[in-house]
């Protein structure tokens, strides 16, 4: 059996090398240019109920830089940006140590079977027996 090492190779294993207050920073300034309403263009409307191909250019994103604003636009600021940022790297950091511990306990994280075995194929590593993706990477040789 082959083991996959990602999580044991780096200095912080959840973080890599930046730390969670430097991930907090980046999601603040991530948030502040997104309006709240704001849920993905893969959604038909927003959380204000605006219909997202009635708008177009958006104007959701600050830096697409549209010449119509709409009505209901508000980018977070103060005590709801630090707090919006904070809840999005506390989540973060919760699926990633699930990631780690399904991993660890060789759960399958996408149909959480046992996984005995790991297998390469190209850049991609396959569990065995279930046959799920587990990601990228390249698998190392025990011994």
């Amino acid at each position: 059996m082959t083991e996959r090492s990602h999580f044991t190779e780096r200095g912080d294993p959840i973080w890599g090398i930046a730390t969670q207050d430097e991930h907090v920073e980046h999601e603040k300034k991530r948030l502040a240019g997104r309006c709240i309403h704001f849920n993905g263009t893969f959604n038909k409307e927003c959380k204000a109920g605006v219909v997202y191909s009635e708008q177009e250019p958006l104007s959701c994103v600050a830096r697409w830089q549209s010449q119509r604003i709409c009505a209901f636009r508000v980018f977070p600021e103060g005590e709801a940006l630090d707090n919006a940022a904070q809840a999005r790297v506390t989540q973060i950091t919760a699926s990633l140590e699930e990631m780690k511990r399904r991993y660890t306990a060789q759960e399958c994280v996408q149909c959480g079977k046992t996984w005995t075995a790991q297998r390469q194929v190209g850049p991609c590593i396959y569990n065995l027996p279930c046959g799920c993706r587990q990601g990228q990477g390249r698998l190392k040789k025990k011994g």
